[in-house]
């Protein structure tokens, strides 16, 4: 699975700079956190649409997410390097193949 996946490289390239960090837009926030709690995700979570709003509620706009999964590989510098869409394990991309040069870069 995506998360499966995502753990795994957090776990393993964080010491080299990298940062996961999902977005949630489930509408149902206790579901959200009892899966969470239930699969202890290593990353952090931030639920879009938490009760009562915050202003992680702009990010889903702003990030104008073509799918759900949507992912963007940011560089060091804030830049968006690479979006994504749709499950990463399911399509096959090679998300390592991307992170790799973001990683080494020093900047």
């Amino acid at each position: 699975s995506d998360i499966a996946m995502l753990d795994k490289l957090s776990a393993r390239d964080q010491g080299k700079g990298l940062r996961v960090v999902s977005v949630s837009v489930d509408q149902d926030t206790k579901a959200l956190w009892d899966f969470l709690r239930s699969r202890k995700v290593s990353y952090p979570v931030i639920a879009a649409y938490a009760t009562p709003p915050t202003e992680a509620a702009a990010i889903p706009e702003r990030y104008e997410a073509e799918g759900i999964p949507a992912y963007y590989l940011i560089d060091r510098q804030g830049v968006i390097a690479h979006q994504l869409s749709r499950s990463i394990t399911e399509t096959k991309k090679d998300l390592e193949g991307l992170l790799k040069p973001l990683l080494a870069s020093e900047r």
